[in-house]
């Protein structure tokens, strides 16, 4: 049942990062929108290099 952990806990960080995301998507500036993405794909590759 490892598999169904993993899956949970997969949802659980694709939802909260979804929220983020809407929550940056209202950055005032284009500067900070940028930032934002940048974040989230830092975010992204740590947590790729975590979970592998």
């Amino acid at each position: 049942m490892k598999t169904v952990k993993a899956n949970a806990e997969r949802l659980e960080y694709v939802i909260k990062a979804k929220a983020s995301y809407r929550a940056d998507a209202r950055a005032k500036t284009w500067e900070e929108k940028i930032e934002s993405i940048a974040r989230m794909r830092r975010a992204a590759a740590e947590r790729k290099r975590h979970v592998a």
